[in-house]
């Protein structure tokens, strides 16, 4: 299945983007579509109290906090710069807080943005203080900084369409949908838990690297890539360059760098190692493994890099 992305005024690229499925998913996930769809239940709009309740229990923000936010942003007059002044404290409250508590923070105000997005659309409210927290926490949902090891942080900076394989996996084949209703669950406060990755992002690497240049990469190969990534972590010139007011052009310049320096040091111990990753022996291979490491350098937090 695939999804090209709609033209618009001043977008000059398109993503065509590949899902991945068996067709047993993709027929279980349209069955319950396919004919009528009924909720079983009622949205309860006091769940919206419920989660207004457990984020203000994390003490990031009160009542003359929203107010403050709230008259800035209904004010054409007042510049947008006194919001970001109100969110980045609020940041930095967020970023002090123990990981899960960051994260249940987090899902709790994703779960109330839902929620009121959808329950608005049905009835009016008339207590202010609902709509004043949604439109806080919708600018300060975007304002936190992405979960750690996000599965689709990158997703199109990864994408290499230098090198690409095509493969048939099935030929004409038809999902069929029984012709029977179903009900559905309507859109409630629940929070869904942060999950990690299924699989380590260095074995992807290596699944991604066989996949797209047809190399040989091997178990034991994955664990020196490991230590190349373990020696890249450590590297203190480069983490400066990286937190630095630098360009990216320069940040990216640096990293290769210091991949190379450490891909030299193999020739003597694993020749065979470096003739697979070199850029002068195997110059694709060598910019894809690049890539894909420096995304994922990116991606640790603050702290991770500095205790690595």
């Amino acid at each position: 299945m695939s999804r090209l992305n709609r033209v618009t005024t001043g977008k000059t690229d398109t993503l065509v983007l590949d899902f991945v499925n068996e067709p047993d998913q993709i027929q279980a996930a349209f069955q319950q579509y396919y004919q009528t769809a009924t909720l079983p239940e009622e949205t309860d709009p006091n769940r919206l109290y419920d989660l207004q309740t457990q984020l203000a229990g994390f003490d990031l923000y009160n009542e003359e906090t929203l107010n403050e936010f709230c008259e800035v942003f209904y004010d054409p007059d007042k510049p947008d710069e006194l919001l970001q002044a109100v969110l980045d404290e609020i940041v930095e409250r967020w970023a002090a807080l123990e990981r899960d508590d960051r994260e249940a923070f987090r899902s709790n105000l994703q779960g109330y943005i839902r929620c009121y997005g959808y329950i608005s659309q049905l009835i009016t409210f008339t207590d202010v203080a609902l709509e004043k927290l949604y439109i806080f926490g919708h600018s300060l949902n975007k304002k936190l900084p992405k979960r750690e090891h996000s599965d689709l942080q990158g997703l199109i900076e990864s994408v290499n369409l230098d090198s690409f394989r095509v493969q048939k996996m099935h030929d004409s084949l038809q999902l069929l949908l029984e012709a029977q209703d179903s009900e559905i669950e309507g859109i409630g406060s629940d929070v869904a838990p942060r999950t990690e990755p299924e699989q380590d992002f260095l074995s992807n690497i290596i699944n991604t690297l066989n996949d797209a240049h047809q190399t040989d990469f091997t178990q034991e190969d994955k664990v020196d890539v490991e230590t190349i990534y373990r020696k890249v972590c450590q590297h203190e010139e480069l983490r400066k360059v990286i937190k630095a007011d630098n360009t990216e052009t320069n940040k990216i310049r640096k990293f290769d760098d210091v991949i190379d320096e450490i891909l030299l040091s193999f020739v003597n111990s694993k020749l065979e190692l470096y003739k697979k990753l070199s850029k002068l022996t195997n110059p694709e291979v060598n910019a894809d493994l690049k890539r894909q490491l420096y995304q994922a350098y990116l991606e640790q937090s603050p702290s991770s890099l500095d205790s690595t």
